[in-house]
C-alpha cells in the first residue's frame, strides 16, 4: 500500500492593490514672498506721505528720520520682489512689489519731481 503524493491546491486569493491615496488639488508655492514685498511697497509709501506732511508742518528731524526710512523700507521692497521672482513664490505679486517700491521710494520720487519740473520750463 503506497500512498501517493497528491499536491492540493489551495484556490488563490484575489490580489487587491493598496488603496490609492487621495489626488489633491495640484497647489504652487505659497506666494508669501512676492506678498510681503508689497505689504512693504505700501509701508513705504505710507512712511513717506507722513514724512513729507511733518517736514511740511516745520518738523524737520521727523521729516528726515521719517524719510531714510521710507527709502530703505522700498530698498527691501524691490529686494524680495527680486527675491519672490527668483524663487517663483508669488512672481506676480513680486513684480507688483517691485513696482511699488521703485515708486514709494522718495529718492525716485525726488528724481521724478525734478525731470518734470526741468520739462516744464
Amino acid at each position: 500500500m503506497f500512498i501517493e503524493e497528491q499536491t492540493i491546491e489551495l484556490p488563490e486569493e484575489p490580489v487587491t492593490p493598496p488603496p490609492e491615496p487621495a489626488e489633491a488639488a495640484p497647489r504652487g508655492p505659497l506666494p508669501w514672498v512676492g506678498v510681503i514685498s508689497i505689504v512693504l511697497g505700501v509701508v513705504a509709501a505710507i512712511v513717506q506721505i507722513i514724512a513729507i506732511v511733518g517736514a511740511t508742518d516745520g518738523d524737520l528731524e521727523l521729516g528726515i528720520v521719517l524719510g531714510y526710512l521710507a527709502v530703505i523700507i522700498a530698498i527691501a521692497a524691490v529686494f524680495l520682489g527680486i527675491a519672490a521672482i527668483i524663487v517663483k513664490r508669488g512672481r506676480r505679486a513680486g513684480v507688483v512689489g517691485i513696482l511699488l517700491g521703485i515708486l514709494a521710494n522718495p529718492l525716485i520720487l525726488l528724481m521724478i519731481l525734478r525731470f518734470l519740473d526741468g520739462a516744464q520750463a
